[in-house]
């Protein structure tokens, strides 16, 4: 897995004073104020096997705000050229009278239109997955949890992710003591 923590078991730090999750181990959080969007880790039950010690990523909306930005939950990725990558998670939630909010987006940093948007469709865990393509100069991509904001009184179902999985080419990067730089590929399937 390329994702670092992402299964959402590694360190987390709550803030008590603002009621929100603001650093997640490997994962970039915005925004940091509840008014808008607040986040958790979460205990989650899924079934017999999969008991109360596992967490899960909770992201909500600011009920009595329409927001001024989407909640994310987001990590940077470093990728090789002209690979084929996959990712796959199990998510539910996002949704507002029938219309889902929550989607996981994966972005190329070096390609603006190269993006893919998986959107999470119920209430009820379902494995989401695509593949996506690296461009001949694509370096990095987002993995972005992502939930759009709603109306002022709008009552938006938690959006929750949980064992999220980048798999393909990783990039091993060995520097030697002369600043040269060899940099191998590495298959991670």
């Amino acid at each position: 897995n390329l994702l670092k923590n992402g299964d959402f078991e590694g360190e987390f730090d709550y803030n008590s004073s603002r009621s929100i999750v603001d650093r997640i181990e490997g994962w970039d959080v915005y925004p940091f104020d509840q008014y808008n969007s607040y986040q958790d880790i979460v205990s989650d039950e899924r079934s017999n096997d999969v008991d109360q010690n596992n967490h899960a990523v909770d992201i909500h909306r600011y009920m009595w705000n329409d927001g001024w930005a989407a909640g994310e939950v987001s990590q940077i990725v470093n990728v090789a050229p002209n690979e084929t990558y996959s990712f796959s998670c199990l998510a539910k939630g996002g949704i507002y009278n029938d219309s889902p909010l929550g989607s996981i987006r994966i972005y190329d940093l070096q390609n603006d239109a190269n993006q893919q948007t998986i959107t999470v469709t119920g209430d009820n865990y379902q494995t989401y997955a695509t593949d996506f393509e690296t461009k001949a100069n694509t370096k990095q991509i987002r993995v972005s949890l992502y939930l759009e904001r709603a109306k002022w009184g709008a009552s938006v179902s938690g959006f929750r992710v949980d064992d999220t999985k980048l798999t393909g080419k990783s990039l091993a990067c060995v520097r030697y003591h002369l600043g040269l730089e060899l940099i191998a590929l590495v298959d991670d399937e």
